[in-house]
């Protein structure tokens, strides 16, 4: 049942898998330049913002999870964002899901790449100086460098608000988007290669006192954004002790709160007792997204998203980081040439858990996860806000108990409970319509996400069911698998 067959995955012994071929290309390169798993991902995050801006940034945050193959051992840091100490939630009610300056959160993402270069316990720190990383990237950007991607002006036509907000705080930068598309010329990118190369000089942490850190409470005061001097300065990176669980003798390392590990555990759980009984399993998968609405942040006080996998032959790194929803909040910084996350909108107003407070961080779908197979090592995380738990519940439980091939089991249909809007999304399959129909003589609203959400890659799959990106590890490499729902980049080398 457990035994490697991964077909149609690329075969390596050093790769990485994004969803964008381009930055997963960059990550390579570094990978061949004699640089390690952190390394490269520093590298392909540095060129996500600029191949596929709206789903990730330096105007975001995320988690890291780190398993050293020689130590054993599994280290987890948490960057992602935070309230500041004063917010203007209550006056954003009115246009939750429209962006704006009253749902940003205080960035981590630089502060999260600080860390790599001081971990303890995990005996791996990155093998480039940050400048001489930067510069090396920057180079290998300049060479890739083209228009909007597909999946970037897809997207922007699938999510309407996501349009709105742009044309809203930020219609100079719409319309150079749209005006690249136009003509074929790339985007004018010369202010963020600034930013990463000021960080690479005067360090990551200049984004929260130095320079860097008074450009951008300049803007964030000019623009009405409530983080001030303290909040930067008082952001820290937290080390959490991960998830360690067993299903039906197979152990996984997973994300711990304000992460989802423990909903994937449960939603795991729930397929292998109930998956071949549909009427079962629509109330359990139900269950589970209700389940994870109850999660949050330890502390009490002071979707979209990118996963990227990479694995040096030492090390795999399980990195994804966010802007919460598709363009963030829709406010572009021109002079540093990063979007600004809208993080905030994953705190409930009301309600006593998952509550704002200072310093603290919102519950995440995020969950960055490993397996120990027979013979071995798979690792795994997504992209899909709360789609992300279903997207890496659906992959293990074909992959590993029902034993089909890393790639075909990332792109098995899935079926999803949406607790906000009350309804099961699902794609159109076969294997699916057993539950769609059970789902509906139950009286549940159901969506056809295909139709929907398209992507703009597979057809009869969809954009909004999540993206996995995976590596398994065996004896003498790896294989390395990407999801076509978003754009496949996954690539390996000898």
């Amino acid at each position: 049942m457990y035994g490697v067959d991964t077909a149609r995955a690329p075969y390596g012994y050093r790769g990485v898998s994004s969803f964008s071929a381009d930055a997963s290309q960059i990550g390579l390169k570094i990978l061949e330049y004699g640089g390690n798993a952190l390394d490269a991902f520093i590298a392909v995050q540095i060129a996500l913002e600029i191949f596929e801006p709206g789903w990730t940034g330096f105007g975001g945050g995320g988690f890291t999870l780190i398993h050293h193959l020689n130590t054993e051992e599994a280290l987890f840091i948490d960057y992602r964002e935070t309230a500041p100490r004063e917010t203007c939630l209550e006056d954003a009610l009115d246009q939750w899901s429209r962006g704006g300056p009253c749902l940003v959160g205080v960035p981590g993402l630089a502060a999260g790449i600080e860390e790599l270069y001081d971990l303890k316990g995990v005996g791996i720190e990155p093998v480039f100086r940050p400048e001489e990383l930067i510069n090396r990237v920057v180079e290998l950007v300049m060479r890739l460098i083209k228009p909007p991607s597909i999946l970037l002006i897809r997207s922007l036509e699938i999510y309407e608000s996501a349009k709105e907000k742009l044309e809203t705080y930020s219609p100079r930068y719409f319309e150079s988007i749209m005006k690249s598309y136009e003509t074929g010329r790339p985007i004018d990118i010369s202010n963020y290669v600034s930013f990463i190369k000021a960080l690479g000089r005067d360090g990551w942490g200049d984004m929260y006192y130095g320079k860097t850190a008074d450009k951008l409470l300049r803007s964030f005061d000019h623009l009405g954004i409530p983080i001030d001097r303290d909040d930067l300065e008082g952001y820290s990176v937290e080390y959490r002790r991960p998830i360690y669980f067993e299903l039906d003798g197979i152990e996984y390392v997973s994300s711990p709160p304000p992460g989802g590990g423990a909903a994937l555990k449960m939603l795991l759980h729930s397929m292998l007792e109930s998956f071949e009984s549909p009427y079962e399993y629509v109330e359990k998968l139900r269950e589970t997204h209700i389940y994870r609405e109850g999660i949050e942040d330890p502390r009490t006080g002071c979707g979209e998203t990118a996963h990227i996998t990479i694995y040096d032959g030492e090390a795999i790194v399980l990195s994804t980081t966010t802007l919460e929803c598709f363009m963030g909040s829709g406010i572009y910084l021109d002079d540093l040439g990063i979007l600004l996350n809208d993080e905030l909108h994953d705190f409930n107003i009301s309600g006593s858990r998952n509550r704002v407070a200072p310093c603290r961080r919102p519950r995440s779908s995020m969950s960055p996860t490993i397996a120990y197979l027979d013979g071995s090592i798979l690792g795994l995380g997504a992209s899909g806000g709360t789609r992300i738990i279903t997207a890496l519940a659906t992959t293990l439980y074909q992959r590993i108990y029902r034993g089909i091939n890393l790639q075909q089991a990332i792109e098995e249909a899935r079926l999803h409970y949406e607790v906000r809007g009350e309804a099961y999304l699902y794609e159109p399959d076969p294997y699916i319509d057993r539950y769609i129909r059970v789902a509906s003589r139950k009286g549940y609203i159901l969506i056809d996400a295909p139709k929907n959400y398209p992507s703009p890659f597979k057809e009869d799959r969809s954009i909004q069911m999540g993206d996995v990106e995976a590596v398994e590890v065996v004896s003498r490499g790896a294989y390395f698998a990407s999801d076509p729902r978003k754009g496949y980049g996954a690539l390996t080398t000898s």
